[in-house]
């Protein structure tokens, strides 16, 4: 098939139609995740963690886990001590669970035993959120015994690429100039346009820089690097996730 000059012209407008059109599907998803991040990161997502632990609660009896309760009783006097408090610690919790409602029977047990990892999951949760740095180097995933003996024969340069990378991010010799914090790098400037109002509309001091092919938002222009992490620590309770940038 042979197109016409007009043809082609018309047939290149309705692709770049198709794919703005797809563009701003995307922004609007992603506004929307942006409105809804605060509400899931604080409601929905403890509420998985509270209750994917209890939909085993009606798995049944496991064979291995009865016979390797017993052992732990039959050899208990030549356990280290470590695992011997472990083994003591787990029977007195189980007889006080024991007393409550229905805590003598598989599915009471099971239930309350999963009640308490749903709280220490959604605890860890809570702690974590606020304390984890916003980047997680993964440094390798090892699998296989040649990827181990890799990564153990370049752990060294590795580090070094590690910290390279951020001190260019935050560095560490504190040159002068301005601190800011970035909460986002988008591909679409109508997403960090998005983000700039809505760090305005909170009372923040917002801006975006070009990044290669990225726009970054920025929060903040702080004479110090000690003002900068007040500025990060203050955006983190917002529920923003966050990295510490020099301006210059």
């Amino acid at each position: 098939m042979v197109l016409s000059g007009s043809g082609f012209l018309t047939l290149r407008k309705l692709w770049w139609q198709s794919v703005d059109g797809e563009n701003r599907g995307m922004n609007q998803l992603y506004r929307m995740y942006e409105k809804k991040k605060k509400m899931l990161e604080t409601v929905l997502f403890p509420l998985l963690l509270t209750l994917y632990p209890l939909i085993g609660i009606r798995q049944g009896l496991d064979v291995s886990d009865t016979l390797y309760s017993l052992s732990n009783f039959q050899y208990f006097t030549t356990m280290d001590g470590t695992w011997m408090v472990a083994t003591f610690l787990a029977n007195v919790l189980g007889s006080l669970l024991m007393c409550l409602p229905f805590g003598g029977t598989l599915i009471g047990m099971y239930f309350y035993t999963s009640l308490l990892q749903s709280v220490t999951a959604v605890l860890v949760y809570r702690s974590l959120k606020r304390r984890m740095p916003a980047v997680l180097v993964e440094a390798g995933f090892l699998d296989n015994p040649t990827d181990n003996q890799m990564f153990d024969q370049r752990f060294n340069e590795m580090v070094d690429a590690i910290v390279t990378g951020v001190e260019q991010a935050v560095p560490l010799t504190r040159p002068s100039g301005k601190y800011g914090v970035q909460v986002g790098l988008y591909r679409y400037e109508s997403n960090a346009e998005y983000m700039r109002e809505q760090l305005e509309s909170q009372g923040y001091l917002a801006s975006i820089r070009r990044e290669g092919p990225y726009y970054a938002v920025i929060a903040g222009r702080e004479d110090s690097l000690e003002d900068a992490m007040n500025l990060q620590n203050r955006l983190r309770q917002d529920g923003y996730d966050t990295l510490v940038v020099n301006m210059e």
